[in-house]
């Protein structure tokens, strides 16, 4: 199956790299929610020992929804204030390996720590 994607690179050098990151995320969470869309995934092109990396990549197999993803007002705002540079959507290379990791929703709500618990 091909699969295309796009990269998010956050510029500004004394970024706070997970809370771009997990801002990312839950943009793409909303759209997901929003337009029923499935098979979505994220990538972490720069992930290394000591960061999570600037970096941020969605992977969908239809062009038209990265595109319509890309368009949301957070990824626009930010590329036009400059603290972000979003690609142009490219095909996946076949040479890319690929790992799936799915998280069980279930399971983390089992551990969830309500605030104020000790």
């Amino acid at each position: 199956m091909q699969r295309y994607y796009f990269t998010v690179n956050f510029l500004p050098k004394q970024a706070n790299l997970a809370l771009l990151t997990g801002r990312c995320i839950s943009i793409m969470h909303g759209f997901i929610l929003k337009h029923n869309i499935e098979g979505m995934g994220v990538t972490f092109p720069a992930w290394s020992d000591s960061s999570i990396g600037n970096v941020i990549a969605f992977v969908h197999k239809d062009m038209e929804v990265l595109n319509n993803l890309k368009e949301q007002a957070y990824f626009v705002d930010m590329q036009d204030c400059g603290f972000f540079k979003i690609s142009q959507i490219s095909t996946v290379p076949d040479s890319c390996q690929e790992v799936r990791f799915i998280r069980n929703q279930s399971v983390a709500k089992i551990f969830q720590v309500k605030v104020g618990e000790d």
